[in-house]
């Protein structure tokens, strides 16, 4: 979900034009993947393979909008030139006015991360003090043997400040999933299946400070390989408590009979693990186009139909649902 400006704020928004202008790679490449995924789940015609939604990673796609935090007046963007000498401009843009207040030049093709369909950013601290890239690697035909991360220090400095970006190799295949308030935590996404089936993954955090991968059960709840497309996510303001949207599929080879919806709820600062199902949503005609939206305030979560530009603007509401049915507790 993209929030809405904050009061006495406009957001020009003008990263789709930039971006779409220097990486057409990222744009059709986005563009596949929502044909791949719309036809698997039989969206506007006969379906394929369902588990061909899974045979274009998410850890490749940008968002195309950058990362906005609730309630934050920055617009967080990158975008990368050259061809032979790649270099990555990540920007943070003021949403009022428009204008850039901070900019890093880093060696590489690196990228923002756009975990669900929605296309909603991820990968940076409540805090705004660390932004986690990933850096782009040719598509291999099955699962990547490493995933490589930039870990930017974005703290105070100046608008031209020093590039810290500290890189992290891991193995395997993840994609950055969130990041804890204080920037310590970086939790992953770590695909265990290659395409065309069905996404398999487990949630798996990293200890930035100690550097060191930490294993699955050091989240409270996180017992079990977890399956589908996450179609939408949303998260509170310091990034402590994030949402996401999932659908599996059920069927064989070229239609799908039924699909389920389930809610998985991850706390970073505790880190926690919850998993809701959504009986409602089984069978949902189309549930790429779900979005999800938390109303803090309400002490709920709400689902509805996308609408508008950007997700700006909601759509039908679905269903509601309260957060004290994701407090702690077996899941």
């Amino acid at each position: 979900m993209q929030p809405s400006p904050a009061r006495g704020t406009r957001d020009l928004w003008w990263g789709l034009a930039r971006i779409s202008s220097v990486e057409p790679i990222r744009k059709l490449a986005y563009g596949a993947l929502a044909a791949s995924v719309a036809a698997a789940l039989g969206i506007g015609g006969a379906g394929s393979t369902p588990a061909a939604a899974g045979g274009f990673s998410y850890q490749q796609m940008a968002p195309v909008g950058g990362i906005v935090l609730p309630g934050s007046p920055y617009r967080w963007q990158s975008f990368t030139l050259g061809r032979r000498h790649r270099v990555t401009v990540v920007e943070r843009v003021d949403r009022e006015g428009g204008f850039v207040s901070r900019r890093w030049h880093l060696n590489g093709n690196w990228h923002l991360s756009a975990p669900a369909y929605d296309n909603t950013g991820a990968g940076l601290a409540g805090d705004e003090s660390v932004l986690v890239l990933s850096r782009y690697d040719p598509e291999p035909r099955g699962l990547r043997l490493r995933t490589h991360l930039g870990i930017l220090d974005a703290g105070p400095h100046q608008l031209h400040g020093p590039n810290r970006l500290r890189r992290v190799s891991l193995p395997g295949d993840d994609v950055v999933y969130a990041v804890s308030p204080d920037g310590s935590t970086v939790f992953l996404a770590h695909t265990l299946n290659p395409p065309p089936r069905e996404p398999r993954f487990t949630i798996q955090p990293y200890d930035l400070r100690n550097d060191r991968l930490l294993p699955a059960k050091a989240i409270s709840g996180n017992g079990e390989i977890l399956r589908g497309v996450a179609t939408t996510r949303t998260q509170d303001a310091s990034g402590h408590h994030v949402f996401t949207l999932y659908t599996q599929w059920s069927g064989g080879r070229r239609t799908v009979r039924q699909s389920r919806t389930y809610l998985l709820a991850l706390d970073t600062v505790a880190p926690a693990l919850r998993r809701l199902e959504l009986p409602r949503l089984r069978g949902w005609k189309n549930p790429l186009q779900l979005r999800l939206h938390l109303e803090a305030a309400a002490g709920r979560l709400t689902i509805t139909t996308a609408a508008g530009r950007h997700g700006d603007r909601r759509g039908k509401v679905i269903a509601r649902i309260p957060l004290r049915r994701l407090e702690a507790g077996p899941p």
